[in-house]
Protein backbone atom coordinates (compact mmCIF):
# COMPACT_ATOMS: atom_id res chain seq x y z
CA UNK A 1 0.00 0.00 0.00
CA UNK A 2 0.78 3.68 0.00
CA UNK A 3 1.45 6.01 2.87
CA UNK A 4 0.11 9.32 2.66
CA UNK A 5 1.88 10.30 6.31
CA UNK A 6 4.99 12.71 6.27
CA UNK A 7 7.40 10.22 4.65
CA UNK A 8 11.52 11.20 5.07
CA UNK A 9 14.25 8.47 3.99
CA UNK A 10 17.25 7.47 6.18
CA UNK A 11 19.31 11.23 4.31
CA UNK A 12 16.35 13.19 5.51
CA UNK A 13 14.67 13.38 1.67
CA UNK A 14 10.90 13.59 1.44
CA UNK A 15 8.67 11.07 -0.60
CA UNK A 16 7.75 11.84 -3.76
CA UNK A 17 5.59 8.59 -4.45
CA UNK A 18 2.43 10.78 -3.42
CA UNK A 19 3.20 12.65 -6.53
CA UNK A 20 2.28 9.95 -8.76
CA UNK A 21 -0.73 8.66 -7.17
CA UNK A 22 -3.98 9.77 -9.68
CA UNK A 23 -6.88 8.22 -8.22
CA UNK A 24 -6.21 7.53 -4.82
CA UNK A 25 -8.61 9.46 -2.05
CA UNK A 26 -9.95 11.40 -4.93
CA UNK A 27 -12.99 9.63 -5.01
CA UNK A 28 -16.13 11.73 -7.04
CA UNK A 29 -13.40 13.91 -8.34
CA UNK A 30 -12.93 13.48 -12.15
CA UNK A 31 -10.35 11.38 -13.81
CA UNK A 32 -7.08 13.40 -15.01
CA UNK A 33 -7.45 11.32 -18.50
CA UNK A 34 -11.26 11.34 -19.42
CA UNK A 35 -12.88 13.20 -16.62
CA UNK A 36 -15.00 10.33 -15.29
CA UNK A 37 -15.57 10.84 -11.56
CA UNK A 38 -13.94 8.57 -9.80
CA UNK A 39 -15.22 5.49 -8.06
CA UNK A 40 -14.06 3.69 -4.38
CA UNK A 41 -14.66 -0.03 -4.02
CA UNK A 42 -13.73 -2.46 -1.44
CA UNK A 43 -11.45 -5.60 -2.36
CA UNK A 44 -10.68 -8.22 0.03
CA UNK A 45 -11.18 -5.92 2.85
CA UNK A 46 -9.37 -3.08 1.34
CA UNK A 47 -10.50 -0.42 -0.26
CA UNK A 48 -9.43 0.52 -3.94
CA UNK A 49 -10.31 3.74 -6.15
CA UNK A 50 -10.27 3.90 -10.29
CA UNK A 51 -11.90 5.43 -13.13
CA UNK A 52 -14.67 3.15 -13.99
CA UNK A 53 -13.99 4.41 -18.10
CA UNK A 54 -10.03 4.39 -18.19
CA UNK A 55 -9.73 1.33 -16.42
CA UNK A 56 -10.70 -2.25 -17.32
Amino acid sequence: GSSFRDYVDAEGREGQHQWHVKVYRRTGEPCCNCGTPIERTRVSGRSTHFCPRCQR
